[in-house]
């Protein structure tokens, strides 16, 4: 997906991103193992099965994303490519895959699942009751909040209890990233931050949880007390001006509760859905508590963003990465068994995975990766 999120995403997405290896780049990336937790079966419950969630139909980075994550965890977990489509609306519906997609995932074990948003259950409630406040499009937002009582029904029908869950502009190229996203006894989901639905695991009964939850935010007859929890629940500041136009027919709303209105997204609503001090959540602090990354092993605390690729590679640069793509190709090397980057001080790693959300090179990051996926497309059918 083409991730978005304003202030709180940002600042979530920043805080931590892609897993890098402790040490300088190594001959062959799946020889850095050691530099994750190592958990067994009776300390960790970890999944074997990543989700990926595209809306209609996927976009060439979501199969970058799936294929490049399909091969670095073969044979440890099992790829599901759940694609949500939405009937209610036609804002997706002129969207089309632009060559054949069979060949791109033969050899992998990745399973493709169309859903229909409106046999799912909730759903339509959600979709007749949901206040757009955000500064991203009514419908793709609604789609991103909806997309956990997709989540919900595909644990009910696909018969697994835990799952990973990745947005579908995050590639995995290590598989022992899954050895880290992994949930200890007595808890019920690990998230790589407090406000983090883009890179986490959950096991089925959590995001039936939430999906609840959500339900219960939206679907309720006073729709001022709504608009009062989305000021409250969303980002700090209020929507400017200039896309206010968007959220024009919800203004009543917040005009009755004398509120501004707030972006509010999926991750504000899981932070206000682990407070628990959100008018239509819990009336307790939600419990057993899940197990956040960043808070429990700061020692492997090796998130790195990659929103924005020219803050990380030499300062002494002058020319902006990506503005010209020989500076980009010399100082983000990607190739089949290793990716890497350069930091700030001029130290290579290697990458653990890549996510292209908000990155100002995400075009030709994802044309790169992409080139072996594009190859695959562009083979003659038998």
């Amino acid at each position: 997906m083409a991730r978005r999120h304003a202030a709180l995403s940002r600042a979530a997405v920043a805080a931590c991103l892609l897993l890098l290896a402790d040490s300088a780049v190594a001959s062959n990336h799946r020889h850095r193992a050691s530099a994750f937790p190592r958990h067994t079966p009776s300390t960790c419950r970890r999944s074997f099965d990543i989700v990926y969630i595209s809306f209609e139909r996927p976009e060439l980075y979501e199969h970058v994303a799936s294929y490049h994550t399909a091969r670095a965890v073969a044979g440890k977990a099992r790829v599901h490519h759940l694609n949500v489509i939405n009937t209610h609306t036609f804002e997706y519906s002129s969207r089309r895959e632009s060559a054949d997609t069979s060949t791109i995932y033969a050899g992998l074990d990745v399973r493709r699942v169309d859903m229909d948003m409106a046999q799912i259950t909730g759903y339509t409630d959600l979709w007749r009751h949901y206040m757009h406040s955000s500064t991203n499009g009514r419908d793709y937002e609604m789609l991103c909040i909806a997309r956990f009582l997709g989540l919900r029904e595909f644990c009910m029908t696909s018969g697994i209890d835990v799952f990973t869950h990745l947005d579908g502009d995050l590639a995995l190229f290590d598989d022992a990233v899954l050895d880290a996203m992994c949930i200890p006894p007595n808890h019920t989901a690990w998230h790589s931050s407090r406000v983090g639905t883009f890179l986490s695991t959950w096991t089925c009964g959590e995001v039936g949880l939430f999906a609840d939850f959500l339900l219960r935010f939206y679907v309720r007859a006073n729709r001022t007390q709504v608009a009062v929890d989305i000021s409250r629940a969303g980002a700090p500041d209020p929507i400017d001006d200039s896309r206010r136009a968007e959220i024009e027919s919800e203004a009543p709303a917040f005009q009755a509760a004398g509120v501004a209105p707030h972006h509010i997204s999926d991750m504000h609503l899981l932070a206000a859905f682990y407070a628990g001090d959100h008018a239509a959540g819990h009336a307790q602090r939600h419990a057993p508590q899940p197990y956040f990354h960043r808070d429990v092993h700061t020692e492997h605390d090796n998130f790195t963003p990659l929103e924005n690729i020219r803050y990380l590679v030499d300062p002494s640069l002058t020319q902006l990465v990506c503005d010209d793509e020989d500076i980009f190709d010399a100082q983000i090397r990607l190739t089949p068994t290793e990716q890497q980057y350069r930091s700030s001080n001029g130290t290579w790693h290697t990458l653990q995975g890549a996510h292209f959300q908000g990155s100002e090179c995400k075009a030709h990051l994802v044309r790169t990766l992409g080139e072996p996926v594009l190859a695959l497309m562009r083979q003659p059918q038998a």
